[in-house]
């Protein structure tokens, strides 16, 4: 363990305690959800010290060729132990760092666990989202529902429990069961947000929906670059999207957010929730089962710019300004000085 990951882990951990030592009132976002809060700095003290210790127990490091057949063995046979996988996924994610020149810090760790749910809040007359409270692991649907319900009828707002691909805590939980390919994109992805958050971006993750999204959206694209690059390292050619069109989902989707922006816009907000109602039970005698379909869940998923559920230029704006910027490298150098959406568009327009 080096004295960088030491005095990192120390510093995320007393910025954690800061900021749960507060009480939460009864009526507040994080008071209502508390008896379903997750702890946080008890699942970092854990991860911290585990990671700790795993880096120090490594005898060995393997070739490209042995972390192959150790990760195609892990996702095909499910239940094996998953502490030497996620050694040499931080080696690869690191490797493909340091061919590109990105560098090394933070350095790369994650571990494989359950993520918190997470409580999303919108406004109803629009869509944003204005709070978010982490929640246990796997709450089921009477708990999740009572949540929601709970929360709309003391704020007034639309609410949404929805469970995570990942967090960036440090190290960053991934959950297992994804496949390969998802499972190292989640692990970049939440390593380009270690990276932002010592660089203008990602010290501007929230200052407004605009920010967030772009931190987002930035994350997504770099981060599944970075993973199809480990995967050919491994000899698998990343399976790309076919052409043809869009998927029915997303088609369906981009013109139910559409049609929800422009009722909201005209003020018709029940005329709004009618309509996302209506239009999940269609999704679903489509085959495709949302749980609730509301204000929150597009805010939410449309944080992220390239998803169906968003109409926001910034994902466009993003892949214009990574194909100037050639290599993958200078897009991240790019993107990280970058501290407001006016700045993007300077670079792309």
């Amino acid at each position: 363990m080096t004295i960088k990951r030491l005095v990192l882990g120390l510093l995320i951990a007393l910025l954690l305690l800061q900021s749960s030592a507060a009480p939460f009132a009864a009526t507040s976002y994080q008071g209502l959800a508390q008896s379903y809060a997750f702890s946080l700095t008890g699942w970092e003290a854990r991860a911290l010290a585990a990671e700790s210790w795993d880096r120090l127990a490594r005898a060995f490091t393997p070739s490209p060729a042995d972390e192959a057949v150790l990760v195609l063995a892990y996702f095909n046979s499910p239940g094996q132990d998953p502490a030497p996988v996620e050694a040499v996924l931080e080696t690869a994610v690191a490797r493909v760092l340091h061919q590109e020149g990105v560098g090394g810090f933070p350095p790369v760790a994650f571990r494989f666990d359950f993520p918190p749910m997470l409580l999303i809040i919108s406004p109803r007359e629009r869509i944003e989202r204005i709070r978010t409270v982490l929640l246990q692991p796997n709450l089921d649907i009477k708990r999740m529902e009572a949540l929601e319900g709970k929360v709309e009828a003391a704020r007034g707002v639309s609410a949404l429990v929805e469970g995570l691909g990942g967090l960036a805590t440090y190290p960053s939980l991934i959950p297992p069961g994804y496949g390969l390919r998802d499972t190292v994109s989640a692990i970049a992805h939440e390593w380009m947000h270690h990276y932002f958050f010592f660089r203008p971006l990602g010290r501007a993750y929230g200052r407004d929906s605009q920010m967030t999204t772009l931190n987002e959206t930035a994350a997504d694209i770099a981060g599944k670059e970075i993973a199809d690059r480990v995967l050919r390292g491994y000899g698998i050619e990343p399976v790309e999207t076919a052409e043809g069109g869009e998927a029915p989902f997303d088609r369906e989707m981009r013109a139910i957010r559409k049609e929800v922006d422009r009722l909201l816009v005209e003020g018709r907000v029940g005329e709004t929730e009618a309509f996302m109602e209506a239009s999940r039970l269609r999704l679903a005698g489509m085959g495709y089962h949302i749980r609730r379909l509301n204000q929150a869940y597009f805010a939410f998923h449309g944080t992220y710019a390239l998803s169906p559920q968003s109409t926001s230029p910034i994902g466009e704006e993003l892949e214009q300004l990574r194909q100037r910027a050639g290599s993958l490298v200078e897009f991240i150098r790019l993107v990280a000085g970058i501290s407001s959406y006016r700045e993007l568009q300077d670079l792309t327009y």
